[in-house]
């Protein structure tokens, strides 16, 4: 533990919300494709899960957007990305993620409910 945070004088807090998360195994900027196939970029990013029962998903502009900030200085594969209960995703390094949180439940999506999600 570092010194200056075990000496900090911040409010010290402890995780208690609950939220649906994935560990992140690739990500693919639409950004990217767009310019390999000449079209205009739409923003958006493809997540494949680490968990291969979960299926690929899109995520929004706004999303790509917030976390590419972070990409100067973290690896956003093998990160998670965190959906909380109103809506709000955003993303969290694997250390901190699992220092923080701990699985309370695993989902198990039907055929017919893994074609809904990749809508």
């Amino acid at each position: 533990m570092l010194k200056i945070y075990k000496n900090s004088p911040w409010p010290v807090y402890q995780s208690h919300k609950e939220v649906r998360a994935v560990k992140i195994k690739a990500i693919v900027f639409d950004d990217f494709v767009a310019n390999e196939t000449g079209r205009e970029s739409n923003g958006t990013a493809q997540i494949t899960p680490v968990n291969d029962d979960i299926p690929s998903f899109y995520v929004k502009a706004d999303w790509v957007r917030r976390v590419k900030t972070l990409m100067r200085n973290h690896v956003l594969v093998g990160g998670y990305y965190v959906l909380y209960e109103d809506g709000y995703d955003s993303w969290s390094p694997a250390k901190a993620f699992e220092d923080g949180y701990t699985l309370i439940e695993e989902q198990k999506l039907t055929t017919t409910e893994v074609k809904l999600w990749q809508k």
